[in-house]
This record gives structure tokens, C-alpha cells and sequence, in this order.
């Protein structure tokens, strides 16, 4: 259908955010604001303006080959974040490839106020 799309899973800290099913593209009501708190360092790759957010996954397990290899980006990035104490990681990710990682301690996530 013409403005719609399908949606793609939304979890942040294991809890679904919204249902996935069809939605229109950008309906002003579902929109959410992040706020990450004790965040130490950031990185991005390919963020153009024609990219739209389609998945953010926050990472917590710290052993996991995906936790590791954002670590790994996150300490080229930053030498000086290696050997601190782990955090979790969001990953965004979005169309044509772009990806943003933010190490951070907590989350909150806000209803965005209507337009």
C-alpha cells in the first residue's frame, strides 16, 4: 500500500514496543523520544539524510559475537574507552546501510508530544 510499510520488531531492554504490523509511514502518533543517560561515546557510519530508522536493539549481552563486534567499532573509534567497564549498546540501524552505536548506562523511552 501506497505511505505504508511494514514494520520491523522495536525492542529496547526486551520489551516490544508498539505491535508490527502495517503502519503508515510517519503518522505523527508513534513517535518516541530516547534519552540515554551516562552516554561516554558514540558512532556513526553512512547517515545520510535519505536514511530512515528502521531497528534499534540494545545490546546487554555482553559476551555476544554482536555486543563484541560494536565494542570493537566503538574502540577503534575511541582508544581511549578500551579496558573501562562494559556498558550496554544501541545500534540503530537504517536504510542504505547506515548504523549509529551509542554506549550508554540507562534508557528511557518517551511518548513524543503530538505536532
Amino acid at each position: 500500500m501506497e505511505g505504508q510499510r511494514e514494520c520491523k520488531k522495536f525492542c529496547v531492554n526486551g520489551h516490544l514496543a508498539g505491535d508490527c504490523q502495517q503502519r503508515e509511514f510517519d503518522n505523527k502518533k508513534e513517535r518516541v523520544r530516547l534519552l540515554f543517560s551516562g552516554a561516554t561515546r558514540c558512532w556513526a557510519n553512512d547517515f545520510l539524510i535519505q536514511n530512515i530508522v528502521y531497528s534499534i536493539k540494545v545490546l546487554t549481552d555482553f559476551n555476544s559475537d554482536e555486543y563484541r563486534k560494536a565494542l570493537a567499532s566503538l574502540d577503534k573509534a575511541y582508544s581511549w574507552g578500551k579496558g573501562k567497564p562494559l556498558k550496554n549498546i544501541a545500534v540503530l540501524e537504517a536504510t542504505l546501510g547506515a548504523e549509529l552505536l551509542i554506549e550508554f548506562d540507562s534508557l528511557e523511552v518517551e511518548p513524543e508530544s503530538s505536532v
